[in-house]
């Protein structure tokens, strides 16, 4: 097999299993399966000269200097053809701490030759006297692009934004360098400057949809809604540019506009987008029946089996799980923060009980005037786009052209009916037993199970969904954490609070569950009270990192309020916050945000809060949410070269100070 296709990794796989050559459940290789596979793979390199796999698959058993020497050979072949995609094959090696290390001094080597020499240095690092062959004149700049992000995987965003300055004024026209600075200013938490920086690559080619589709994702994480989808409707038909992507199922950016709405607190549009994608789903499941006849007439019975194998996990996709939490996430927003509608409305109500009874009647006629001006002006909006539409029908028809098929109107196009849900419990816990069903192995199924299941008081599906965490986990995940400490503290809580809370929304359980839940608790506990449980963790795990240490300090106020303090200074003594400015350390962004967060509303310490925040600040330079002084300056510009109008971001190529 390995003759017809020397690139295939299965058949690599399959050889090293026949030969018992792979790694142990722990993923360890003894000292002679590493020597018989250094033997294997040296004849296959000779065998097949050609073969990237070859090549590629010691890098993950060799190590030392044997593992110097392979990467060394194995990058200057891609460095010199300028092949970008050299760092997304060598990032699983950044696992192991020692690899990344050595990845990172082979590179900073093979830079410091070229600037030096203009030529690689020789293999090893060897020093000879022959003459070194010149590398080709673009090996440079792929060089520093690969530092830049091998300085960005250890959080030394200075260091990958200068070196990534270099390559941009080496090659300014390189679109690569640009999506590159995107994931890094994301890291950095900037996430306009990486929206600004994927507007550059998209004008850099117009007709590259894929580059158009990355502008309009990181437009979409950076809030910018409006934005994003006229970056999207680029590539779409004229005319209903929105339906047109949900008919071609075009699923990912359904699911970020919903993401991007869920932040803004916009729960029904969300809602909306993210419903879309499950129509897609049921799609799939109807268009197999279509397809059974036509295999069987066409006798394609491979295909057919695929088909079949296909359709049993097809709600497996990430895609559908993806839109499934942000919906759970939706609805659990609207039953924890009532949606800004009913919440105003009941603001009204109160308001209105204070006024007496002719102030109240003048206050109803004069928001029934109100009402009725805004509905003509609708009204008048919509007659306009009437004529409008109607005007193109008739361009288009004497032009001899087809215009758009018309649609049905939607009559709910921002999702206002469903954040109206009355039972919004009721439609997570649908999608919960459908992610439970097809989504099983992932970790974020399990949490937003519990957070359903402990809302509505089922303590046996709390129970299940903790146990599959930490099966999935294991019992240092800070996660899992979270849960089991939750968990035991809604079982302890008075027999009579717990029945009554049971009662109400009919999950009334037998004293043979209550029994068999206070068993399966008190084996998550280790024979421990929830207290030394918890005093355990914060022992063992605590400054493990800073997720670790923010779910010890969360699950201590949780426990213990009366030592707050302590559980604060928890926080603030992490070491896992660089305090080196421009150096984020073991850190990211996002888990300094959270603990932020934690500080402000859940602990309620403005004082700690702002202490976190002055400190995130110098670290984070480039941070938008902490304020950063060295972040990207976002600059309107005119429309030109097929850029968008209304204020699209300039990169500018020396944006950040220094």
């Amino acid at each position: 097999m390995l003759q017809f296709n020397p690139d295939n990794y299965k058949y690599h796989q399959g050889l090293r299993r026949a030969l018992n050559l792979l790694p142990d459940a722990a993923g360890n290789l003894s000292d002679d399966q590493r020597e018989q596979l250094s033997q294997l793979y040296d004849g296959l390199q000779a065998q097949y000269p050609r073969s990237s796999a070859a090549r590629r698959i010691p890098l993950d058993f060799k190590v030392g200097q044997a593992f110097r020497d392979a990467a060394d050979e194995y990058v200057r072949k891609f460095l010199d053809n300028g092949v970008p995609s050299l760092f997304s094959d060598l990032k699983p090696l950044y696992r192991d701490q020692q690899k990344g290390e050595a990845l990172g001094e082979l590179f900073t080597r093979i830079n410091e030759s070229l600037e030096a020499t203009g030529s690689f240095p020789p293999l090893g690092g060897e020093q000879g006297n022959e003459a070194l062959p010149q590398a080709q004149g673009q090996a440079h700049v792929w060089t520093m692009f690969q530092l830049a992000q091998h300085y960005d995987m250890q959080g030394r965003t200075g260091d990958a934004l200068g070196m990534l300055d270099r390559c941009i004024q080496h090659s300014p026209s390189l679109l690569e360098l640009y999506t590159v600075q995107c994931r890094i200013l994301k890291h950095a938490g900037d996430p306009e400057g990486a929206a600004a920086a994927a507007d550059k690559a998209r004008s850099m080619d117009l007709a590259d949809r894929f580059v158009n589709c990355q502008a309009a994702k990181w437009q979409f994480r950076a809030g910018q809604i409006e934005q994003a989808e006229r970056t999207a409707a680029m590539f779409t038909k004229d005319g209903d540019q929105a339906n047109n992507l949900h008919d071609m199922q075009c699923m990912w950016y359904e699911i970020e506009c919903g993401r991007a709405h869920l932040q803004r607190h916009n729960l029904g549009k969300a809602l909306k987008m993210f419903l879309h994608v499950f129509k897609h789903f049921e799609d799939f499941q109807e268009d197999q029946f279509d397809f059974h006849t036509y295999c069987l007439r066409k006798m394609t019975l491979r295909t057919y089996v695929e088909m079949l194998r296909m359709e049993d996990e097809v709600y497996h996709h990430m895609y559908y799980s993806k839109a499934a939490w942000g919906s759970i996430q939706a609805y659990l927003l609207l039953l924890d923060q009532p949606d800004k509608d009913a919440k105003s409305a009941a603001e009204e109500e109160a308001r209105l009980a204070g006024l007496s009874v002719d102030d109240r009647k003048k206050h109803k006629q004069k928001q029934k005037k109100e009402e009725g001006r805004r509905v003509k002006e609708e009204e008048a909006k919509a007659a306009k786009a009437k004529r409008e539409q109607d005007a193109k029908e008739k361009e288009n028809k004497e032009k001899g052209k087809k215009g758009p098929d018309k649609k049905e109107k939607d009559p709910d196009p921002e999702g206002k009916h469903l954040a109206a849900t009355k039972d919004p419990l009721g439609e997570a816990t649908k999608l919960v037993q459908q992610l439970k069903q097809y989504a099983g192995d992932r970790m974020q199924t399990h949490l937003l199970a519990f957070e359903v299941y402990i809302r509505k008081g089922r303590l046996l599906l709390s129970l299940q969904a903790v146990k599959r965490a930490l099966k999935l986990a294991g019992p240092a995940d800070p996660g899992v954490h979270r849960l089991v400490v939750r968990l035991c503290k809604a079982v302890q809580q008075p027999q009579a609070q717990t029945s009554n809370a049971q009662t109400q929304n009919g999950s009334g359980s037998s004293q043979v569950v209550q029994q068999v839940i206070h068993s399966q608790v008190e084996q998550l506990m280790g024979a421990q009270s929830i207290q030394q449980y918890s005093e355990a963790y914060i022992s063992s795990h605590g400054s493990a990192s800073l997720r670790h240490t923010a779910a010890a300090a969360e699950m201590l106020l949780l426990l213990q309020p009366e030592q707050k303090q302590r559980a604060v200074q928890l926080l603030l003594d992490s070491q896992a916050v660089s305090q080196q400015p421009g150096t984020s350390g073991q850190a990211s962004h996002e888990d300094a945000k959270a603990v932020h967060n934690l500080l402000k509303d859940t602990f309620q310490d403005a004082e700690a809060s702002a202490q976190w925040f002055d400190r995130c600040q110098k670290v984070f330079c480039w941070s938008q949410y902490f304020d950063g002084a060295e972040r990207l300056q976002i600059q309107p510009v005119p429309d030109s070269n097929g850029a968008l109008k209304d204020g699209v971001a300039h990169l500018s190529l020396n944006g950040h100070k220094r």
